[in-house]
């Protein structure tokens, strides 16, 4: 009888493609849902009230997004690791001053969010791909196309005003 098995190494790295990809989407949702919930947050005395950071955030969430979606595997998981401890520090500094944290809308809190990032950190600490650390024109590549990414989509949101659309009756 002939076996075959997969190493540890590659279903770790394997599983990485598969949570990246669903870390990416959410991103992707939260940065969406920034945007269109733009006047909420900026009416709102929330840590993303002022709009340069409203939009650098929603940048950011892009580049990291499409990075996770395209980038090496070891080097998206540090983003990644990086970002939700960030998120949650966020989060903790929120609940700590008594400000919303704006992460996706005021409909979420950030008591709802903290949870969420810290699993979402478990979970993507759990399946962390083998450490492959090294410099090559292809990463380049990767990074810079995330950052342009998350530039154009900063630029479209910057544009965007959504007070032109809204009733001023209904603000």
């Amino acid at each position: 009888m002939i076996r075959f098995s997969i190493s540890k190494k590659r279903s770790a790295a394997k599983n990485w493609r598969y949570v990246s990809y669903a870390v990416a989407v959410l991103l992707l949702f939260a940065a969406g849902a920034k945007i269109v919930n733009m006047i909420e947050i900026l009416a709102g005395d929330g840590l993303l009230a002022v709009r340069s950071m409203l939009i650098a955030v929603i940048g950011l969430e892009s580049a990291i997004a499409v990075y996770l979606l395209i980038g090496d595997s070891f080097w998206s998981w540090v983003l990644t690791v990086v970002t939700f401890a960030v998120f949650s520090l966020a989060s903790v500094y929120a609940i700590a001053i008594g400000q919303h944290c704006n992460c996706i809308s005021q409909a979420i809190g950030q008591q709802f969010m903290l949870p969420f990032d810290l699993t979402v950190l478990a979970l993507v600490w759990r399946v962390r791909p083998a450490a492959r650390v090294g410099w090559n024109k292809r990463l380049t590549f990767q990074i810079l196309g995330s950052l342009a990414a998350g530039i154009f989509v900063a630029g479209a949101a910057s544009f965007y005003d959504p007070a032109e659309q809204s009733d001023p009756l209904r603000f």
